[in-house]
């Protein structure tokens, strides 16, 4: 068997050495402090975020100004306005002239307005007709009264004579004159009652020419609406010329010096909220005043649409007034209906 030998002739390859890097110490120091101020960050947002959940209470708000809403019971016509939306105005402003038109019933009966009083006249003149012609009938029948009495009082004188042929006629004329007398108080009962239905037909008549009257004192006059307070026009949805129906909101009037918030808070931090605490309210334009917790209403409420998250069941919040500090700064944003955000601490330091 043949002995194993280890080459003892070195071998023609031979490895070469890299060059030795040459290491940006400056870079790395920029690296690692990049990673750690980006660390930094990520755990104080964090840390912001935990604390703005534990130690702080948030709640959407809005403003609510002072309002007027003008509204009319009946319905009106706006003849014309004398301001304009964002107006200025003082007590006492005249701020539109407006008429009551007549509503389509009251339209329609007085178009035909002539045929009820048309009516009525002439059942007027058919009624003094009848009771002429009944008039009439009685006087006749009277003046027949007056002659049978008188024939009657002659067959009495005659039968007194001792004529007995005359006895029967007397009976005949008894009789006689107690049908005429019958008939004689039924016209007068007739007469009575046709002139009842006179009266009251010239009591109908003259209620139809003062209500006749009336619609057209009623159309013909114009009203002058006057500002009830001093403020702002807000939105105003009638233009001059266009039917105001009654009830719906013609304009509202808004003080912008006189403002209170309204905040919806969660039912959960009730535990820490009182009438009279202190809350900051913050304004979309990232100014930051003071205010104070008034009272809370009795029920609690739907959020707004604008606070609501979609596609989320409906939430009911507690609401509460919030007023600014008597010598906080007002801020320059007041506007009705405006978002802010309302924040207290949850814990007292």
């Amino acid at each position: 068997m043949r002995e194993f030998q280890l080459r003892s002739t070195p071998s023609i390859l031979t490895t070469l050495k890299e060059p030795p890097k040459k290491v940006n110490k400056r870079k790395t120091k920029l690296q690692r402090f990049s990673y750690i101020l980006i660390a930094l960050l990520i755990i104080g947002y964090v840390a912001a975020n935990a604390y703005m959940r534990l130690a702080i209470i948030q709640a959407n708000a809005q403003i609510e100004l002072y309002k007027q809403i003008i509204n009319f019971p009946t319905d009106i016509e706006i003849e014309k306005l004398y301001i304009s939306e964002g107006a200025k105005i003082n007590i006492g402003d005249t701020l539109f002239k407006y008429s009551i038109p007549i509503d389509d019933q009251i339209t329609t009966s007085e178009i035909n307005s002539d045929k009820p009083v048309e009516w009525i006249i002439k059942e007027r003149i058919n009624t003094e007709k009848a009771i002429e012609l009944k008039r009439i009938q009685q006087r006749e029948i009277e003046d027949q009264l007056v002659q049978r009495r008188q024939m009657l009082a002659t067959k009495k004188e005659l039968i007194l004579i001792g004529s007995q042929k005359d006895r029967n006629d007397y009976e005949n004329l008894s009789i006689q004159i107690n049908k005429l007398d019958a008939e004689r108080t039924g016209f007068l009962e007739e007469i009575s009652y046709l002139k009842q239905l006179l009266l009251t037909l010239n009591l109908e008549h003259r209620n139809y020419s003062t209500i006749e009257t009336k619609k057209k004192e009623f159309i013909e006059t114009k009203y002058y609406y006057t500002a009830q307070l001093e403020g702002i026009i807000g939105q105003i949805n009638y233009n001059a010329n266009e039917i105001c129906y009654r009830k719906e909101e013609l304009m509202t009037i808004h003080r912008n010096n006189d403002f209170k918030i309204k905040a919806f808070f969660n039912p959960e931090d009730m535990k820490y909220l009182h009438e009279g605490d202190v809350v900051n309210i913050n304004y979309p334009d990232k100014t930051v005043t003071q205010g104070i917790i008034t009272n809370f209403q009795i029920a609690t409420y739907a959020l707004p649409d604008e606070f609501q998250k979609k596609y989320e069941p409906t939430t009911r919040n507690i609401v509460a007034e919030v007023k600014l500090l008597n010598n906080a700064p007002k801020p320059l944003m007041s506007y009705y209906k405006m978002n802010v955000q309302i924040s207290k601490n949850r814990y007292k330091l």
